[in-house]
């Protein structure tokens, strides 16, 4: 047993019933904050109530999510080769490979950025996590040096965590996980980290939603949207066929399931990471590395290819110069 009355040693921070020597938690930091060791004359002389002049501005980010399940966190800039596209932490981020040089959509998310899509147009749609999760719409042509609220295009969801929910501002709850334009780049799908990874169709410019539903109970890894009216969601061990259209004033959306029927050595059980949409085909990539090519309206396997020895992450379509469509992965 320890002797009450027995010599301490040296106290420190912890021990002593001084309540400024007391450890600070701060919210960037996995331990405990302790004041600096000359903090009493610091505090007598007051000193501490003015902040420096000088200020901190960030120059370059290294760095890269790499293992990301949302396969569309790194793209190229769609005009222009020596550009490409990413994010790391809370900023978007636009590179040149040419020059070396970042710039950079910054203090705008409240969280970390979950989720990316680029237009044709060179607008780039990046969501973050939070319990009422904001999307925002920047235009990666006109980011300067510094970032302000002018790089704003447009925004779905309402400042501050503490926000009230309220589904025609802020639909989506804890997560963006996965975003996409169609053709025109004013039409905006995404898909949020709730329980039934809801999808919505937005036309951001104004906020309006155009189409919602409830979309799969397993985590979704990637969406693509051609247009309006057709949506492609894969994921954990799925693959999901929307067809949106009005009937009578009303928005009905039909869904149907990826069948592997009449390909005997198909897995439609294993996770499908990616999807890109060809004319009125999808082209998907596997977790045993196999590109999979769907009919859109059918949801039916029309072929399937060995690519890879493992996973197919990521695949990207784009117009050969004379016209005819190709995929790379």
């Amino acid at each position: 047993p320890i002797d009450p009355n027995a010599a301490k040693k040296a106290l420190n921070l912890l021990d002593n019933d001084d309540p400024d020597d007391d450890p600070l938690k701060f919210k960037f930091m996995r331990g405990n904050l302790f004041p600096t060791s000359d903090h009493v004359s610091i505090r007598q002389r007051g000193d501490f109530a003015e902040a420096p002049a000088d200020e901190l501005m960030l120059d370059f980010v290294y760095g890269y999510n790499g293992r990301d399940t949302n396969m569309k966190n790194l793209q190229f800039h769609p005009d222009d080769v020596n550009k490409i596209v990413y994010y790391a932490a809370a900023v978007g981020i636009v590179y040149n490979i040419k020059t070396k040089t970042q710039c950079f959509f910054q203090n705008h998310h409240t969280n970390d950025i979950s989720s990316m899509a680029i237009s044709d147009q060179g607008l780039v749609a990046t969501g973050q996590m939070g319990k009422w999760p904001l999307i925002f719409i920047w235009d990666m042509n006109k980011l300067g040096p510094i970032s302000s609220k002018d790089d704003i295009v447009g925004q779905i969801g309402k400042e501050g965590e503490s926000a009230t929910r309220d589904p025609a501002d802020c639909f989506h709850e804890m997560a963006i996980l996965a975003l996409d334009f169609d053709s025109t780049g004013e039409k905006l799908v995404s898909i949020g980290g709730d329980v039934d990874r809801c999808f919505v169709v937005w036309e951001w410019r104004t906020g309006v939603i155009l189409a919602k539903e409830k979309g799969h109970n397993a985590p979704v890894y990637a969406c693509d949207m051609a247009d309006a009216s057709k949506v492609v969601t894969c994921g954990e061990k799925h693959i999901k066929f929307w067809n949106i259209k009005e009937e009578g004033g009303n928005t009905v959306i039909e869904c149907v399931k990826g069948s592997t029927d009449g390909f005997e050595k198909a897995n439609v059980s294993q996770d499908i990471y990616c999807v890109a949409v060809i004319g009125d085909d999808v082209v998907s990539g596997t977790a045993d590395g196999s590109i999979y090519i769907w009919d859109t309206d059918k949801g039916a396997l029309k072929s399937m290819t060995k690519a890879h020895k493992d996973a197919c992450q990521a695949i990207g379509v784009h117009n050969h110069e004379e016209g005819e469509e190709m995929f790379k992965w």
